[in-house]
């Protein structure tokens, strides 16, 4: 079949990669345009756009797909079907008018429907999550089932760490969707609602720590920011980033420390928080006995004075 696929961080990698492993001819890549990004900020594309150009194919970098021409311009390429990981954008009525088009989400459909399925699965401690692909509608994430696998969850998995499972689930699920849909055997199934959560994207103000959470919040908190954007708190009156913690016993007030040795436990609304893995403002990331290392962390002080 003619596929044109639609993707932009590394997560939709792997379907991209396989797609052009596949007996489908990709005709063209659809990606966000190319960004500022780093401390020098010089513009650099996306990870998608960079395999893309490695295979010589069309690129097309709409500011959004709901630009006067852009289904025009997709239609060019006469497409039997769109493929989508991570693109970025809702894709409007006349981008959904070109050809049949298909999701692989990381979620169990129709939970956690929106930006961040991963992040706020972990978020809320989920145990079980897995991939759905689904045909698209002009509405977030609700179209009917084509495929779905499940996986469990890792007690102490980062989302960097499940994403990487994910993306090659979705890789071949996809795939085999578009396989389907050229045999003319697909079989979509309605989305319910009953049991339908949103997953929206993440505001900047969510990734600060409030220690008046249980230590369990706030470890799956640490593990669903990780690697990007990272929970964060304040200590010495500088940005600590927290990359890896656990929930452990211990109380106190929120927000002070209970042990600063060999480790650093801070007491939160329910239990302690052991900090396991930090990165000090200006500084590199690192285990926290060497963050502690050389530092004045006293039992019953708040760790923002420390």
């Amino acid at each position: 079949m003619c596929v044109v696929f639609m993707g932009t961080p590394d997560v939709a990698v792997p379907a991209l990669r396989a797609l052009l492993e596949s007996p489908h001819d990709v005709a063209a890549v659809v990606t966000q345009p190319d960004k500022p990004r780093g401390r020098g900020r010089g513009v650099s594309a996306s990870p998608v756009k960079d395999l893309a150009e490695e295979h010589g194919l069309p690129i097309l970098q709409p500011a959004s797909p709901k630009e006067e021409g852009f289904a025009d311009a997709l239609s060019v390429f006469e497409p039997n079907a769109l493929a989508v990981v991570a693109y970025g954008h809702i894709l409007p009525t006349s981008v959904l008018s070109v050809a049949p088009a298909m999701n692989a989400h990381f979620s169990l459909l129709p939970a956690y429907r929106g930006a961040a399925p991963v992040q706020r699965a972990l978020m809320d401690g989920a145990t079980e999550t897995g991939v759905s692909v689904f045909m698209l509608e002009p509405t977030v994430d609700t179209g009917p089932v084509v495929a779905v696998e499940r996986v469990e969850v890792g007690p102490q998995e980062t989302a960097g760490e499940l994403l990487d499972r994910l993306a090659p689930i979705g890789a071949r699920l996809l795939v085999g969707a578009i396989d389907e849909l050229e045999r003319g055997a697909l079989e979509p199934i309605p989305q319910g609602e009953i049991d339908a959560s949103p997953a929206p994207k993440l505001k900047p103000e969510e990734a600060e720590i409030d220690w008046k959470r249980s230590a369990g919040e706030l470890a799956n908190l640490v593990r669903a920011l990780n690697p990007r954007p990272g929970a964060f708190t304040t200590a010495g009156g500088k940005r600590l980033i927290v990359w890896r913690a656990r929930a452990v016993e211990g109380s106190g007030p929120s927000g002070t420390v209970l042990s600063a040795a060999p480790g650093l436990v801070v007491a939160t609304g329910r239990g302690g928080l052991s900090l396991d893995e930090v990165q000090l403002e200006g500084k590199r990331p690192m285990p926290i006995e060497e963050f502690v290392r050389g530092r004045r962390f006293e039992a019953g002080r708040p760790l923002a004075g420390a």
